[in-house]
């Protein structure tokens, strides 16, 4: 990558996990003129792995990815793929406006991604912070936000959410390692949700947060709460305290996913279920207007048309041989998984694409489980 202008510098490891080593390095701020340099992380996947084919779990049955079957590929296509499938989930988090590291690169098993930390140093992972109880119910409630976004925008479940997965930095969780996270119509996708919900649930009751919802209810809050969403965490947070005067209850506009949760947090038992129903139905009128209108997201982001997905998609690694076979088995897929739902719902705002037949039955059966509200 430095020989192509990609990286101008690899400076030293500043994170290892179980499947890679993270590199601090040096990039050009702007890469046609190769002036300036801002500071990456360099994500390298460890290709001596060797229970890296137990992934094909998060591979085989996701509907981006038709057919294939991962365990089938050859080593060195497996982290291609996996590396390949891990920018595309950071591309639609990203796209919507969720914290996590921005995709600059997809190379054979590597990454280049924005570097989130300061001074060459990362951002924590949870579970190397100590916080006061306020800022750690603070995290929990911005957790299971973004939990919600992921599902409700970039129709994604983490799969692997947890204290080693979720940075913290300026007072704001931002999410990592998304290789194995499953588009939502994967069938073992609401079982992913639910053990997520059980890992973060347990983690913030060790840290002493009071009223964690039960994993069952954090799970049904993710896939039912259609209100407003926002990353503006602390604005939402002082609503609901009173710090920010706001959150009075009369405006049209529903409570935020970060205000419906420090409200169940604060509600007893059963209750919280009971609450939690009452809250969907109130903002079900609003979503459905933001439904029909459908010009902008939340946050006012658009999404990229289809051409523009399909320019990055040859960026990102379909000109490379080592990623030819993976592109003839998953090109259909992956459009259908993310430009189509989402141009979809951007109707009136770039080109309009057809949704394949798979596609639109899973949304119709999301939409009428949204209806029923699961409950």
């Amino acid at each position: 990558m430095q020989n192509t202008g990609t990286l101008l510098e690899v400076h030293g490891m500043v994170k290892t996990g179980k499947e890679a080593h993270v590199y601090h390095a040096l990039a050009p701020e702007d890469p046609e003129a190769m002036t300036g340099s801002r500071g990456v992380a360099l994500k390298i996947f460890k290709t001596t792995l060797s229970e890296f084919g137990n992934r094909a779990a998060y591979v085989d049955g996701d509907p981006r990815y038709g057919n294939m079957r991962f365990n089938k590929q050859s080593r060195q296509k497996m982290f291609a793929i996996w590396a390949k499938k891990e920018h595309r989930n950071l591309l639609r988090l990203h796209r919507a406006g969720i914290p996590c590291p921005e995709p600059i690169k997809q190379r054979e098993h590597t990454l280049v991604l924005s570097f989130i930390g300061k001074d060459h140093w990362p951002a924590p992972q949870l579970r190397e912070i100590d916080l006061s109880k306020a800022n750690w119910r603070r995290c929990y409630a911005q957790v299971l936000e973004l939990a919600r976004l992921m599902f409700l925008k970039c129709h994604l479940v983490h799969a692997d959410l947890s204290e080693y997965n979720v940075l913290y930095h300026e007072k704001v969780c931002h999410v990592i390692d998304v290789g194995q996270a499953v588009d939502t119509g994967h069938p073992k996708a609401r079982e992913l949700l639910r053990r997520d919900m059980s890992v973060v649930e347990s983690f913030f009751r060790r840290k002493g947060v009071t009223g964690c919802l039960e994993a069952a209810v954090a799970e049904r809050f993710v896939v039912a709460y259609r209100g407003p969403s926002s990353c503006d965490h602390d604005a939402a947070y002082d609503d609901v305290t009173g710090e920010g005067g706001g959150g009075t209850g009369e405006e049209e506009r529903p409570l935020s996913g970060m205000e419906v949760i420090l409200e169940l947090m604060g509600t007893p038992g059963i209750g919280a279920d009971d609450r939690l129903q009452a809250e969907c139905a109130a903002a079900e009128p609003w979503a459905s207007r933001q439904s029909k209108q459908g010009a902008r997201n939340d946050n006012g982001d658009d999404f990229v048309s289809s051409e523009e997905s399909e320019h990055e998609d040859e960026e990102e690694g379909g000109s490379h041989p080592d990623c030819a076979e993976e592109e003839e088995g998953v090109g259909e897929e992956e459009e259908a998984g993310w430009t189509m739902v989402d141009v979809e719902r951007e109707e009136g705002r770039g080109d309009k694409v057809e949704l394949s037949e798979r596609e639109r039955a899973r949304t119709s059966a999301e939409k009428e489980a949204l209806k029923a509200g699961i409950f």
